[in-house]
C-alpha cells in the first residue's frame, strides 16, 4: 500500500492487516534518521526495489520481516503482569508521540507545529484532567474531559475528510501548495471538533457537576 502524506494510507493499510494470517510490514523503505530504510539500503524517497542489491535487500528484509514477527506475537500474548497504570498511559503515549511528531518532524514546517503544539498539549491535558478527576471519583467531570480528549483526537481522521478532496479540487499541487492545505485542513478540523464537543458538554451537562453556573446557585 502505497500514498501520499495524510491521505489516509497508514489508516487503511492497519485495517487491512486486521486480517488473519496478514502481517504489516510498516515503511520499511522510510529514508528518515529514525525509520528502517531497509537497512539502510535505501538512500532516496520512493526507492524502486529492483533496482536495490537483490541479495543484501531480501537479507535486510528477512531481517524487519523477524522484528515485525516477533513484535506481532508478543503482542497477541496475555500481559496480565502489565500494570493498570501502563494500559491507562497508552493514551498518554500515543498523544506525546504525535506532538513529538508534529514538533520534530512536520510535514509542514512552522505553521503545523504551531498548530500540533496547540492542540496536542490541549489533549495531553485533558487526558491529565480526566484522569485526576476519576482517581477523585468526580466522574461528571471526568466524562467532559475524556469528551475533549476524544474529539481532539477524532479530528486528526476529520482533517482527512477535508484535506483529500481540497486536494482534487486543486489539481496537481505543489509541494507548497500541499503543506498549505495540510495546516489549514488541521486547524479547521481542530476548531470544528473543538467547538462541537463544548456545545455538545454544555447540552449534556448535568447541574451537579461541580463549578458550573447551575451548582453554584444551588
Amino acid at each position: 500500500m502505497t500514498g501520499s502524506h495524510r491521505s489516509g494510507s497508514t489508516w487503511l493499510t492497519n485495517m487491512l492487516a486486521l486480517a488473519d494470517g496478514t502481517l504489516l510490514v510498516h515503511e520499511p523503505f522510510n529514508i528518515e534518521p529514525w525509520a528502517y530504510s531497509l537497512g539502510g539500503l535505501a538512500k532516496q524517497w520512493f526507492a524502486y526495489a529492483p533496482s536495490l542489491p537483490r541479495e543484501a535487500a531480501l537479507e535486510a528484509f528477512d531481517v524487519f520481516l523477524e522484528r515485525q514477527t516477533r513484535k506481532a506475537f508478543l503482542k497477541n500474548q496475555p500481559q496480565y503482569w502489565l500494570p493498570p497504570l501502563r494500559r491507562r498511559g497508552r493514551l498518554v503515549v500515543v498523544g506525546a508521540t504525535a506532538l513529538f511528531m508534529g514538533l520534530v518532524i512536520p510535514l509542514s514546517g512552522w505553521p503545523e507545529r504551531v498548530v500540533i503544539g496547540l492542540f496536542g498539549s490541549l489533549f495531553l491535558i485533558a487526558l491529565h484532567k480526566s484522569f485526576v478527576h476519576i482517581r477523585a471519583k468526580r466522574v461528571a467531570l471526568h466524562r467532559e474531559w475524556m469528551i475533549r480528549a476524544f474529539a481532539i483526537g477524532l479530528a486528526i481522521a476529520t482533517m482527512r475528510l477535508i484535506f483529500v478532496p481540497a486536494l482534487l479540487v486543486v489539481a496537481d499541487p505543489s509541494y507548497r501548495q500541499i503543506t498549505t492545505l495540510s495546516v489549514a485542513s488541521f486547524t479547521v478540523a481542530f476548531v470544528l471538533h473543538s467547538s462541537v464537543e463544548e456545545v455538545w458538554i454544555r447540552l449534556t451537562r448535568r447541574s451537579s457537576v461541580p463549578g458550573t453556573r447551575a451548582a453554584n446557585a444551588t
